[in-house]
């Protein structure tokens, strides 16, 4: 298939394809569907006449809900869930509750209507009402009457039903009738639902209603009491868990201070300023021990490198220092004086000079004391700071230990300062529950309270008119269904091609009921222009377009069974190929029932094709023209010699291949009509001596596995099948089965272009 050929098909498919194929289906079974549903209706009218008249009463309750306050323990104890779309559907279900329906029950005496109670029904159901309890529910409480009645029970259920178990079954029958009448439905979205009842009893199914909406609300306001009392013991249970809980919180924190004050001597509050003080203390002394090595490591460097104590402001501002230096200034001047007046070596010179030196030595020994004095002020230094940091360790272990405990004492205190703060919440909530118990409002209200109906409900008996009918459009589809699929033949052209396999070459309409295949012969002579001269040009073309490069000569008709068109369709598609100006001839090779004889009259009496291949007669003389047509024909002879001979051994002789070839020389194209596929051997014989085989299929009539099984006996040898035919095909009927729709659009075009 090409791409635009898929590309319609894919758009075909989008065009409704399906829904054409059903509803042709349903229009062709439309006579059937119609006197199902007929049936149905009388059924349902006569269902309709037994049903008694009912009457429906209808109220209307308000689910109101209140928003619960999450700051209020009671509120998230007891006020009901927040509105939301599925709060209706629960008070719906609270509504059919086995539990309701039995108050109201007992409220109406129910049990005692016989309407409700099996048991007190003296009634016997009529034969349409054991066909309708087949699809109704009712019928099985019906059979628990019957049983319970001992109308038909059997002797062992007799003995073995105890009066408990009658009673509780006419207790379920009661609760089940009661809950088959009742009906809730929301009204749009609001919060607002309607109740109603239908009964035999206008009185009663207005009674129930209301009963039903009173017990609704009086379940409410008793399930909210209920709730209550359980939130209060619960309440109660719980404020004396939590009294226990805060006393033994407080125990255990004066025990934990106990401890803590027997183990450390003193508060965490004291030890932690006396660290404070300690490390500034600490701080303080590690300061002067800096200060003081500096001044030590600055004076024994001094001493170290030089004698100008004059420099050094610990050296200068001695008092002995300063002393010793006006006593060396002094000696220096008189030391420069004398030098002056006397001579070196003099006695008051050198007496100068021991002064200078002594008082030079006194004045290294004083800042020798200095320094050493600074060094012994820097060991103490180092002591005192050795003392402070071992006491600021002792402190630090001695917080770390009391914060430790404190951490735990903290946490107990805040555990009994929650328990404390929960036990007084609780407490003031048992308080106000307790006074509050019995003050509780149902969250829903009755907006209208049912009347009595006036009218009796007509809605079953159109439900059941409606029902029955529909029964019998659904039966009458079925049966339509049923009748198209277990049609076993060919109803359109693309289910030919899926099954078989082969291209479809050509489509020939079905020209009428009543006309026999000369008649078919002669429409086509009287009518060149009509859909089927068409269907035999368009036939003729596939043909020759099957093989492009080497178009065929020697074409063979053959088809599954009898009477499918194969021969006339042969004849139509030779006439044609000659009406176009190719010489063409049809050779009849069906020895045993020869068809040709029907459409033309030979001029050559018995002289034909056996007489050809038995040398009786020349091939000129066996073949002659009609002279309506201008066509060759070479016939089969009836009778005589050709009910004797063995139509195998003469179709495969070398005499048969020899004609075959001559005829090929002669004529541009070359027909031969075979018998059916199925019927004989003989198509499968000369199929090998041909250039392309035509495989004819009637439309509705040829089984599928009969066309499936004869193109296996051609395959099997081998033949060059260029495709099947569909003939006699009713284009209208085939639009509604078609797959592709090409029976669709041929039945809607077909008279565009050419004349019927």
């Amino acid at each position: 298939m090409t791409k635009a050929a898929s590309n319609i098909s894919n758009h075909v498919d989008d065009s409704g394809r399906g829904l054409r194929m059903l509803f042709g289906m349903l229009w062709r079974g439309r006579m059937i569907i119609g006197i199902c549903v007929a049936l149905g209706a009388v059924f349902g009218v006569m269902s309709a006449s037994q049903i008694e008249p009912r009457y429906r009463a209808h109220g209307k309750v308000m689910f109101d809900v209140q928003q619960a306050n999450v700051l209020n323990m009671e509120d998230m104890l007891l006020a009901s869930p927040l509105f939301d779309s599925s709060a209706l559907e629960n008070q719906i279900q609270i509504l059919s509750s086995t539990a309701l329906i039995e108050r109201v029950i007992d409220e109406l005496e129910l049990d005692k209507d016989p309407e409700f109670n099996p048991l007190l029904r003296v009634e016997k159901p009529s034969a349409l009402d054991k066909v309708r309890d087949l699809v109704d529910v009712g019928a099985t409480l019906d059979a628990l009457r019957q049983r319970l009645s001992g109308a038909v029970p059997a002797q062992d259920e007799q003995q073995n039903t105890t009066a408990r178990d009658r009673s509780h079954l006419v207790r379920l029958a009661v609760i089940s009738n009661v809950r088959k009448g009742l009906s809730f439905r929301p009204v749009g979205r609001s919060r607002v639902i309607q109740i109603a009842f239908m009964s035999d009893n206008r009185a009663t199914a207005a009674k129930i209603v209301n009963t039903v909406a009173e017990k609704y609300i009086l379940d409410q306001q008793e399930t909210k009491q209920e709730a209550a009392r359980a939130a209060t013991v619960w309440l109660a249970e719980r404020v004396d868990e939590l009294r226990l809980s805060v006393q033994t919180a407080e125990e255990a924190i004066e025990t934990a201070r106990s401890e803590i004050s027997d183990r450390t001597g003193q508060t965490l509050e004291v030890t932690q300023q006396q660290l404070e003080a300690l490390n500034l203390e600490f701080a303080a002394t590690q300061a002067a021990l800096s200060r003081q090595e500096v001044l030590y490591n600055r004076l024994t460097d001094f001493l170290a490198q030089s004698t100008d104590f004059g420099t050094v402001s610990e050296f200068r501002d001695s008092p002995l220092i300063q002393q010793y230096r006006i006593q060396l200034e002094d000696l220096l001047s008189e030391q420069s004086i004398l030098r002056a007046s006397y001579p070196e070596g003099h006695p008051s010179l050198q007496q100068v000079s021991e002064d200078i030196t002594t008082v030079q030595t006194s004045m290294a020994q004083e800042a020798q004391r200095i320094a050493t004095s600074a060094g012994l002020d820097l060991q103490g230094i180092r002591a005192q700071e050795a003392s402070l940091l071992a006491e600021v360790r002792r402190l630090e272990k001695l917080a770390l230990e009391q914060t430790r405990s404190e951490v735990d004492l903290r946490q107990l205190s805040r555990e009994a300062e929650a328990s404390r703060v929960l036990y007084e919440s609780f407490l003031a909530r048992l308080q106000a529950t307790a006074a509050q118990e019995d003050l509780h409002e149902a969250d829903a209200r009755i907006l209208t309270r049912a009347e009595i109906p006036l009218f009796p409900q007509s809605q079953s008996k159109s439900l059941v008119l409606t029902m029955f009918s529909m029964i019998g459009a659904i039966i009458g589809v079925g049966i339509v269904f049923i009748r198209t699929l277990v049609n076993t033949t060919f109803r359109s052209l693309g289910q030919l091609e899926l099954v078989t396999g082969q291209h479809l070459l050509g489509v020939l309409p079905f020209v009428g009921r009543y006309k026999t295949r000369v008649r078919v012969f002669q429409y086509l002579l009287n009518k060149p222009n009509s859909v089927l001269a068409e269907a035999i040009r368009n036939l003729r073309t596939s043909i020759l377009m099957s093989n492009v490069d080497h178009p065929p000569k020697v074409l063979m008709f053959t088809s599954s069974v009898p009477g499918e068109g194969k021969t006339t369709t042969a004849v139509m598609t030779a006439l044609t190929s000659q009406q176009m100006g190719k010489s063409t001839i049809i050779v009849d090779c069906d020895m045993r029932r020869p068809d040709l004889s029907q459409f033309f009259t030979s001029p050559h009496g018995n002289n034909g094709l056996i007489a050809a291949l038995h040398d009786d007669a020349p091939l000129e003389e066996a073949v002659f023209q009609d002279p309506e047509t201008g066509l060759h024909v070479l016939m089969t002879e009836t009778g005589g010699r050709s009910a004797r001979v063995n139509a195998a051994d003469v179709l495969s002789s070398q005499k048969f291949n020899d004609l075959i070839e001559r005829l090929t020389e002669t004529y541009d194209l070359v027909i031969l009509d075979t018998p059916p596929t199925l019927a004989v051997t003989d198509a499968r014989i000369i199929s090998k001596r041909v250039d392309s085989v035509i495989y004819a299929v009637r439309w509705g009539s040829t089984a599928r596995g009969a066309v499936v099984e004869g193109l296996k006996e051609l395959e099997s040898v081998g033949a060059p099948i260029s495709g099947v035919l569909m003939t006699m095909m009713d284009v209208k009927k085939s639009g509604r089965f078609s797959y592709n729709e090409t029976g669709y659009y041929r039945s809607t075009f077909k008279n565009s272009y050419v004349k019927p």
